[in-house]
């Protein structure tokens, strides 16, 4: 629990106060997994792991899609993803 007023810009709002909306940059998508890590996983979008890169956990999310079994769902920042060609 945050305790004293939270900065926001130039208003001060107090602990009580939720912060609701903001502004993300992630972006998910649904890859492959081809191999994994403590450090990192190697994923594809199609499928193919001469097309897989390698992303650090400590950039994203990954957990296995609801639907479909072999498909897993990345979550990570756009600008990340651009840099590793994801999209």
């Amino acid at each position: 629990m945050l305790k004293g007023p939270i900065q926001c810009g130039s208003a001060r709002l107090p602990p009580e106060v939720m912060l609701v909306s903001y502004r993300s940059d992630v972006v998910d998508l649904e890859v492959r997994l081809h191999h994994e890590t403590a450090n990192a996983v190697l994923v594809s979008l199609d499928g193919e792991e001469k097309n897989a890169v390698w992303i650090p956990r400590s950039w994203c999310e990954i957990e296995r899609h609801p639907d479909n079994r072999l498909v897993w769902m990345l979550s990570l920042p756009e600008h990340r993803a651009t840099e590793k060609g994801l999209v």
